[in-house]
């Protein structure tokens, strides 16, 4: 069975990386990397319905970072996450996608400088092998 955990990270940061402006979008910020940023963090899927079954729920957390001493900066950063990714179909070889948006939290970081928010978003992996 073809798992599209690879397949979903790529089209994602392809879709991210096109279209953010103002921030680099990563999966892995470098450590000398100083800039505002949007980086895909947590993934998990599960196969839905039968263990057999082709299709998968997957579930993606984006962060967004921007060092600035008020939140607005970052909410903007998330919104055009929210706007790129929320309702998107992404079609790839093998794969339709179908995101929505769940939740998300901005916070200040631990050490006062910057704001980071998490976003949340569900995809619907319906295989079209």
């Amino acid at each position: 069975m073809a798992r599209p955990h690879a397949a979903f990270e790529a089209a994602v940061y392809t879709l991210l990386a096109d279209h953010i402006t103002g921030a680099a979008v990563y999966q892995d910020v470098p450590d000398n990397y100083s800039g505002s940023t949007v980086t895909l963090a947590d993934l998990d899927g599960e196969p839905l319905d039968a263990k057999d079954s082709t299709d998968w729920s997957l579930r993606l957390s984006v962060l967004s970072e921007v060092a600035a001493e008020e939140r607005a900066p970052c909410i903007a950063l998330m919104d055009q996450v929210f706007n790129l990714l929320h309702r998107a179909r992404i079609i790839v070889p093998g794969w339709v996608f179908a995101i929505t948006f769940e939740a998300d939290n901005v916070a200040l970081d631990e050490g006062g400088a910057s704001y980071v928010g998490t976003s949340f978003f569900r995809a619907i992996a319906l295989s079209s092998n």
